[in-house]
């Protein structure tokens, strides 16, 4: 394979990992879907973690 060919291959893995990335970013569970059947501390305790992974995320 010579470079053009090898530079287009890696140009491709990169947009499609990229891509990936962005479809696991989005789907994400949603706070209520994490937290779904917990009652009492346990739901604030998740409720709260939940929170602050979304904060460290930047979401």
């Amino acid at each position: 394979m010579n470079e053009e060919g090898s530079n287009k291959t890696i140009m491709w893995l990169v947009a499609v990992i990229a891509i990936l990335l962005l479809i696991v970013a989005f789907n994400a569970p949603s706070e209520r879907e994490t937290c779904e059947g917990l009652r009492g501390d346990a739901l604030v305790d998740c409720i709260d973690d939940y929170r602050l992974e979304q904060k460290e995320w930047g979401h």
